[in-house]
This record gives structure tokens, sequence and C-alpha cells, in this order.
């Protein structure tokens, strides 16, 4: 992911594949994207998954996600259109949401929905088979405010420590660029002429980040209750 120098190509544009699945992987699992930093050889995710929002889901609306994700089965796209079903396929149904739905809030499903495409297209690509990624990804709980804020740090500076960048604003695929550009009043107000000078895949998740403000108050809170329940939410 970016210029091979011994190939003399650019690949740089399988970090627009990447960050475009992160942000539609975002709409259809119970997890939000609090940073990010696409980089030649790795990608680092900081997440807030939101378990109660989950279980919040109707069945209904946990079968449309999952459709969405892997097409499903096709008694699942019945039970969508709304047909009448007899009650061994009902019940059938309700043990496949069931599963679905834990599965909605998994960081290994997750990854799974993210590193699987983006290996079949490279692959593809290049023409090759084999791996792509060179194994399976690293998780890590954190359990309190300045953990949070030194891994997002740690994310958001990444491009600037790898020389990639050398300011926040150069910092192409990564959340610190894009929260500048939220917070600029012009992409606020959706002004035309400033979001058309923007590359394409970025333009489309503006605004999908995490709020900040909120963010932290949430993770706090979060935090304040894992402590007693031992079940970190932040990755």
């Amino acid at each position: 992911m970016g210029k091979d120098a011994h190939k003399g190509k650019d690949f740089s544009h399988r970090c627009d594949w990447i960050r475009g699945r992160v942000f539609e992987l975002q709409a259809i699992f119970a997890i939000e994207i609090y940073a990010y930093a696409v980089m030649s050889n790795h990608v680092d995710l900081l997440v807030y998954v939101q378990r109660d929002v989950a279980r919040a889901w109707d069945d209904r609306d946990v079968a449309e996600r999952w459709l969405k994700l892997l097409g499903g089965k096709p008694l699942i796209h019945s039970s969508v259109r709304g047909e009448k079903l007899s009650e061994p396929q009902a019940g059938a149904i309700s043990s496949w949401i069931g599963r679905y739905l834990e599965r909605r809030f998994s960081i290994s499903w997750f990854m799974r929905s993210l590193n699987e495409p983006i290996a079949r297209a490279a692959n593809a690509e290049a023409d090759v088979t084999g791996r792509f990624w060179e194994g399976r990804f690293k998780s890590l709980a954190l359990l309190d405010e300045a953990s949070v804020n030194a891994a997002m740090a740690y994310v958001d500076l990444n491009p600037i420590r790898a020389e990639m960048a050398e300011t926040p604003e150069e910092s192409d695929f990564n959340s610190v660029q894009q929260r500048v550009l939220e917070q600029d009043p012009k992409f606020v107000a959706r002004d035309e002429s400033a979001i058309e000078d923007l590359p394409e895949d970025l333009c489309a998740v503006i605004g999908r980040l995490m709020p900040f403000s909120s963010t932290r108050k949430i993770i706090v809170d979060r935090l304040n209750v894992d402590r007693q329940t031992g079940t970190p939410n932040i990755e």
C-alpha cells in the first residue's frame, strides 16, 4: 500500500480501498471509529464497541445488516421481505439471527470483514495468490482514559513519525487529517467549493468519525461501568 520502489508501481489506491471498507463496515457493525491510520505496511484502528446498541436492534435490523455484509441465506431474505414462514423456518431464522447479533459487535468479525475482501482485491490486481496480510490482527483493550489518549496520539501521529507527512493536515488516510477537516466551518456547512477539492473517498467519510468531545465522555462513562463488569469496549 503505497509506492513500490522495486516494481515502480504506486499502490496508494489500496489505501482508498481500506478506508472506504472501514467506514462501510462501521455502518453495519455496532462499532464506531475513533481513530485510524492506513500505513504502507499496516493499518491501525482505535474503535469503540457498542454492545448495548447492538442488543437493542430488532431481528429485522440485524438481518438487514447481515445481508449488506455477506448476502445471507434465502430464508433471511424471505424474512426481511415479510413473507409468511413456517414455524420451523421461523425457528431457524431466530437461531441464525442470534448468531448474527453476537457478530455485530465482534472485533474479530469486523477485522475479518475488512481484511478478506482487501486481500482478494489486491491479489486479483497483482494476479497472484496466497497470503496478503502478514498475519492475524492484534487487539489491545484500553482500560483507562490515559491509555485511550496515548493510543489516539500514536495512531494520529503515525504518518509524521514514519516521515510520510510533516503535519497532521498532510497526513493522508489518517483520522487526524479527517478531524481537522471536520472542524473546518466550510466542511461543517457542507460548502461545495471546499468539498469538491477533496479526494472522493475522503469526501465520502467526512462526518463519520466518532465526535471527539462526546467520545471522551462516553469512553470514561463506559470504562467506569466496565471496571465492574470486566468487559472493556475500547480496542
